[in-house]
């Protein structure tokens, strides 16, 4: 009797364990720690010991940098500062495609270092050559200093002239690290923007603003990224601090895991 109990009792145990092994595969697959089949695309290796930026970046049109551009090679991070030019300029990089028809994620990370912003953050479907001002970006968002005298706001296109408001009154802070998720819908021409102020998986809390119309219809696969400004101040110390580019396949809010960018592993919990 005792050995049938016993038998029975570890039935019962393999069981639980196989459902709750059953449970925990479901769960990790559903709600992914770090952005899946993704590509770190910034690249931290000096192509020689001059180099200003990480390779494969450059001045936006091969002539006008920005007034302030410093790369943190240890902290492996690109400062930006401002312009206080009237022209737009730049720097840019190639990134991972994304053809017409397809859904991916675009993902990257930044901390306001002052408020005397107007940057813009986006992607194009044109060549870097072709990349010369904000209207050659298919998919933007604008850092820009707010209304109000206090902090930054965040603005996104409306598929006209004009742009629109998502997010009011940023907080300059170098100590926090904001995540930013566009997810690109091309059949659609539309992305939904997503941000936290912490690194981590983003939820439905962190949706700032869905189906954005592109400011500009594709011409092709997207494959170049630029961050652009102008009519803003010069901070001595920098403007926006820009780190972790990463992309994915599909919608993928999970956080980055940075040991594929040369850091520690962060912790999504």
């Amino acid at each position: 009797m005792f050995l049938l109990l016993l038998i029975c009792h570890s039935q019962l145990a393999i069981k639980t364990s196989v459902r709750t092994f059953y449970i925990c595969v479901i769960i990790f697959m559903v709600t992914p720690q770090f952005l899946q089949a993704q590509e770190v695309y910034e690249l931290f290796e000096r192509s020689h010991k001059e180099a200003v930026l990480p390779d494969t970046w450059g001045p936006m049109d091969g002539k006008t940098p920005l007034n302030f551009v410093e790369t943190s090679w240890l902290e492996k991070t690109i400062v930006i500062g401002g312009n206080i030019s009237s022209k737009i300029a730049g720097i840019s990089r190639p990134c991972p495609q994304v053809k017409a028809g397809e859904v991916a994620t675009y993902y990257c990370e930044f901390s306001l270092l002052d408020e005397e912003l107007f940057h813009y953050l986006g992607y194009s479907s044109l060549p870097l050559e072709g990349v010369r001002s904000s209207g050659t970006l298919s998919m933007w968002l604008l850092l820009r200093k707010s209304s109000t005298g206090e902090g930054v706001d965040i603005f996104v296109p409306t598929g006209q002239k004009d742009a629109k408001r998502i997010y009011s009154s940023l907080r300059p802070d170098a100590s926090v690290t904001y995540c930013l998720w566009l997810v690109m819908d091309s059949k659609n021409s539309c992305f939904d923007v997503y941000l936290k102020s912490q690194r981590g998986k983003a939820t439905e809390d962190d949706l700032l603003a869905r189906k954005v119309p592109f400011h500009k219809g594709l011409k092709g696969p997207v494959q170049s990224f630029a961050v652009m400004c102008k009519k803003c101040a010069e901070p001595k110390n920098g403007s926006l601090e820009l780190k972790n580019w990463a992309y994915g396949k599909g919608v993928q809010l999970g956080g980055i895991n940075t040991a594929l960018a040369g850091g520690p592993e962060s912790s999504q919990k």
